[in-house]
């Protein structure tokens, strides 16, 4: 998870966003994610950027990063939103998403073991 609900940016917050079109996947639906960010809670701090890296405006001197996000997830747009702003700030990218897959699926198409 890359930003908190609250303050999606506006791309995120429609209803065509991952976020909303995978409500019910399985391993990790939108209710989930909203359970694990009422208990974390973090209040006012929504928008910091140790809750939603993905509203940073620079990523200068990040290391080379891997992303991977799963096809059919409610993080999916997160994932992609954060890989294209890296990207586009010179940081040394790998992208891939799982096409079809639910969160919690590696590349090699196996589950992770929460």
């Amino acid at each position: 998870m890359a930003c908190h609900p609250s303050v999606f940016p506006p791309e995120l917050a429609t209803k065509d966003s991952s976020y909303y079109k995978y409500h019910d996947a399985p391993i990790l639906s939108t209710k989930s994610m909203d359970d694990f960010w009422y208990f974390y809670n973090p209040g006012k701090r929504a928008g910091e950027l140790d809750c939603s890296p993905l509203l940073a405006e620079e990523f200068k001197e990040f290391p080379p990063t891997y992303i991977s996000v799963a096809g059919c997830d409610p993080l999916r747009d997160q994932g992609i939103m954060l890989a294209k702003k890296m990207d586009a700030a010179g940081v040394n990218v790998k992208f891939e998403v799982m096409g079809g897959y639910p969160h919690g699926t590696m590349s090699d198409g196996s589950r992770l073991i929460a």
